[in-house]
């Protein structure tokens, strides 16, 4: 692993697991983050769980502090064999108690997605539950 799991939005160290037939990952994005992360990133941030609503993908992953406005839910399936890096996602530095989960959202981290480890299956919007409202989004460094 030659990146760092708290630059990633980890709480703790993941742990590596290769992906079984037919995993499906979920991807929230919007703002400065997209469907695939950025090519200058070590890998894109993921998930088992399967948000459908913004707030509800804000309060799982904790993504607006990473410049993420959580618009869009794309569905990947995983080769077989990838490796994946599974743990829960870091609170962040947000304090606004309507926006905290007493469950920690589930991030998986695929390295180079790019390179066939991820499969588009399709693209939705997520409900808009914010009335429209634009979400200012990266304290953090956004990526």
């Amino acid at each position: 692993m030659n990146w760092s799991w708290q630059q990633e939005g980890f709480d703790a160290a993941p742990r590596a697991m290769s992906a079984p037939q037919g995993l499906l990952l979920f991807r929230a994005w919007g703002g400065a983050a997209s469907k695939m992360g950025s090519p200058t990133r070590p890998g894109v941030c993921l998930s088992t769980q399967r948000p459908s609503t913004r707030t509800e993908a804000e309060r799982l992953f904790s993504a607006w502090e990473w410049g993420n406005s959580c618009i869009w839910l794309t569905e990947f399936r995983t080769a077989p064999g990838t490796t994946l890096h599974v743990g829960h996602v870091d609170a962040g530095q947000v304090l606004d108690l309507r926006l905290i989960s007493l469950r920690k959202g589930v991030q998986v981290f695929v390295e180079n997605p790019a390179h066939a480890k991820l499969f588009e299956m399709g693209t939705t919007r997520l409900v808009d539950d914010l009335g429209g409202r634009y979400v200012a989004a990266g304290s953090r460094a956004t990526h």
